[in-house]
């Protein structure tokens, strides 16, 4: 079982000077088996469709966002672009959270009107928009929908 989702847009960047931060944050992650939502019942405990010792077998940022199941680009001098993801939803929005105040634009821009951000869609055609680059992820709610327009 477990819920689908997949990326529709991304304007969402992990700067390359951020690279090490941001490994360190998510790695860090892995002490706090209350937010875990895998386990056994020998109690090991795990992220949602995360290797329990990925801090071991992930040596970058790139290579956790990627164990998360997301598609990432490596742009030369500039960072990492997020660009897709389209599997079960697990807990990436965790790993995402703690580096939301590092990501910025692919351009590499940020300001009030431009932040970064992803778009995604649910199995049952749920679509939200994540928006980073606070301490905080802000989530929009959204539908979309059609009107014929008359012609004549």
């Amino acid at each position: 079982m477990g819920y689908y989702v997949h990326i529709e847009d991304s304007n969402c960047m992990l700067p390359e000077k951020h690279f090490n931060l941001a490994y360190w944050r998510m790695c860090d992650l892995n002490k706090n088996d209350d937010l875990k939502r895998g386990g056994s019942s020998t109690g090991e405990k795990w992220f949602s469709w995360m290797d329990a010792n990925y801090p071991e077998t992930c040596k970058t940022a790139q290579d956790v966002l990627v164990e998360l199941g997301f598609d990432v680009e490596e742009v030369e001098d500039t960072g990492l672009t997020i660009y897709g993801y389209d599997n079960k939803s697990g807990q990436e929005e965790l790993f995402l959270g703690v580096i939301s105040d590092l990501l910025r634009t692919v351009d590499g821009m940020y300001d009030s009107g431009n932040r970064p951000f992803i778009v995604w869609r649910g199995e049952d055609d749920h679509v939200w928009k994540d928006i980073y680059g606070e301490k905080e992820v802000r989530t929009l709610m959204g539908t979309i929908s059609f009107q014929e327009n008359a012609i004549g």
